[in-house]
């Protein structure tokens, strides 16, 4: 299961974990989700994840990319603009980042 929101969770962007989403949407994910796609910080990251919940922040689309960091739960980050793409079957969810140019920068999959 996927769920997506403007927000993370998790982050080390400029922003910072969301402390609201922590404590009201967090219990709920926990043990039910595999995927928190989120897009708020403006860079890629990939986060360890918790209780089965893996953290991504989507490549900037279209805003100014910014520069990324690294933190205890980092397995990725970088900055680039792109997207997310997702390709899921019954026992695997396969993410890519892609740039702009096409080029997969990260790939990962989670089961």
């Amino acid at each position: 299961k996927v769920v997506y929101g403007h927000h993370g969770i998790y982050s080390y962007g400029t922003h910072g974990d969301t402390a609201d989403l922590k404590q009201s949407l967090l219990p709920i994910l926990r043990n039910r989700v595999q995927l928190y796609l989120f897009g708020h910080e403006h860079i890629v990251q990939h986060l360890k994840p918790e209780d089965g919940i893996h953290f991504i922040d989507a490549p900037a689309g279209g805003q100014k990319a910014r520069p990324s960091k690294s933190g205890p739960m980092t397995l990725f980050t970088d900055s680039f603009w792109g997207f997310v793409a997702l390709e899921y079957d019954a026992d695997r969810i396969r993410v890519e980042m892609v740039d702009t140019e096409g080029e997969v920068r990260y790939r990962t999959e989670i089961r």
